[in-house]
């Protein structure tokens, strides 16, 4: 009788010793569980004081290919076919070639073609081609042209015979002849800064005041180019460039900077109460 009482005293010491070990247990958790959300409230609170970083498209724009983003992930991105007719072996006497196409954003919408009836897509290959005139076809998917792309045919000693890109739209072409002499790649455009009268060929690389076309110089004369869509685009790129760019020669950022009464753009001058600018 002895042994039960002494088995069951045991075993109800041992319920109770359970119960507050589970007592404490959930008093514990409750108070790490306040402490935990005291400090999210804290963390929150703190973020909540500090100025945001700026997006990294700049001013709080969104970026410029999220139209064509979200185009794609509704629709599907494009699936171009090979069309396997640009790399092959030469017939005996016909000139190898060697074509490089891509080196944009967006390779996946580029497909070209020949007045020969070659055709592809981006990439590079072995071509053969007979001297005589030739028209290439270019086209993007999306309709806004290749974003940076080009094409181009090499010859067999490394001199590029033909070079071309679609700047914008869905589809254009370009004329260029084999055969006879090589053509002068550079700069044509006599407006331009590097401008090369002995061109027979535009190569790309115009530059204004030391940037491409499509982007203009920094007003602080620091060597750097920004887009033209920078200017008058309702954010201020003043002296102090917040945004990495002054743009205040170009008629104080198209208007987005402040000018004083005098007219300066981002000046100090006011006006007194008889109406007399800085009087």
């Amino acid at each position: 009788m002895k042994s039960i009482k002494g088995t069951m005293t045991f075993l109800f010491m041992c319920m109770m010793i359970s119960s507050i070990g589970f007592a404490i247990s959930i008093e514990d958790q409750q108070k790490l569980n306040l402490e935990e959300r005291n400090a999210q409230e804290q963390i929150v609170q703190n973020n909540s004081e500090k100025s945001l970083p700026i997006p990294l498209y700049g001013k709080g724009k969104v970026d410029p290919n999220q139209e064509k983003i979200e185009y794609y992930n509704r629709y599907g991105y494009p699936v171009l076919n090979n069309n396997n007719t640009s790399s092959r072996d030469c017939a005996a006497g016909d000139p190898e070639y060697t074509w490089s196409c891509g080196g944009g954003l967006w390779d996946s919408e580029i497909s070209w073609s020949l007045s020969d009836g070659t055709a592809d897509i981006a990439g590079t290959g072995v071509i053969c081609l007979a001297d005589g005139d030739y028209t290439l076809t270019m086209n993007d998917s999306y309709g806004d042209g290749w974003n940076g792309g080009s094409w181009s045919l090499t010859d067999v000693d490394g001199t590029v015979v033909a070079s071309s890109s679609l700047d914008a739209g869905a589809t254009g072409d370009y004329a260029f002849t084999l055969g006879g002499a090589a053509p002068v790649w550079g700069c044509t455009d006599a407006t331009a800064d590097n401008y090369n009268a002995e061109a027979t060929d535009d190569d790309g690389s115009c530059l204004w005041n030391g940037c491409p076309e499509g982007t203009l110089a920094d007003c602080s004369g620091d060597g750097d180019c920004y887009s033209t869509g920078w200017v008058g685009d309702g954010w201020c790129d003043g002296v102090a460039q917040p945004y990495g760019f002054d743009g205040s020669c170009y008629e104080c950022d198209g208007g987005d900077c402040a000018s004083d009464c005098a007219g300066t753009c981002e000046g100090t001058a006011t006006e007194d109460c008889n109406g007399a600018c800085d009087g």
